[in-house]
């Protein structure tokens, strides 16, 4: 039962990592965006990838409609 548990944390902190890292990059890239360094194709790309991340753990899956 601890190892469930053990195995159940590092999947949800290796989910942390990613969801702070993809949330960092969406930040820097819209300040991109705003300062016309990135376009808009780019900028949808990130927030896609950020999105997608949200969604695999949310119960809510109608949580951007």
């Amino acid at each position: 039962m601890l190892n469930n548990k053990s195995q159940q944390e590092k999947k949800d902190e290796e989910y942390n990592t990613t969801l702070l890292e993809l949330s960092a990059d969406a930040v820097l890239s819209y300040e991109k965006y705003l300062l016309d360094q990135m376009n808009y194709k780019d900028l949808a790309k990130v927030m896609k990838n950020l999105r997608t991340h949200i969604e695999k753990k949310s119960t809510n899956k109608n949580i951007f409609s």
